[in-house]
């Protein structure tokens, strides 16, 4: 199904696209079902900083068991909170909210 001229030209001013980005987006939703494009995964890509909750929840873990390491706290998010991050992050996030070893 091939949109008409009028048709294309009206969809072109409401959403004020070019003819070249039209047929672009039409072409991939004709060959995949979607608009977007499919995202590559990098397996070297960033690991993300925990948001707000995710933090929060590390830092109950912590003042509820303390002697938790980080292997522990990063199987914890994992498990209960689907989030995978690097151990790394757990110690920068947990240094920055001011948490230290020393007793």
């Amino acid at each position: 199904m091939n949109p008409q001229k009028n048709e294309i030209e009206d969809i072109l001013h409401s959403l004020d696209f070019s003819r070249r980005t039209f047929y672009s987006i039409w072409r991939l939703w004709h060959d995949t079902g979607d608009v977007v494009k499919p995202r590559m995964v990098s397996v070297h890509r960033r690991m993300r900083n925990l948001d707000f909750t995710d933090l929060q929840y590390l830092l109950q873990l912590i003042h509820d068991y303390p002697d938790y390491f980080l292997n522990e706290l990063l199987h914890l998010l994992k498990t209960n909170r689907f989030i995978l991050v690097h151990y790394t992050t757990i110690h920068r996030e947990l240094d920055q909210a001011g948490m230290s070893v020393k007793s």
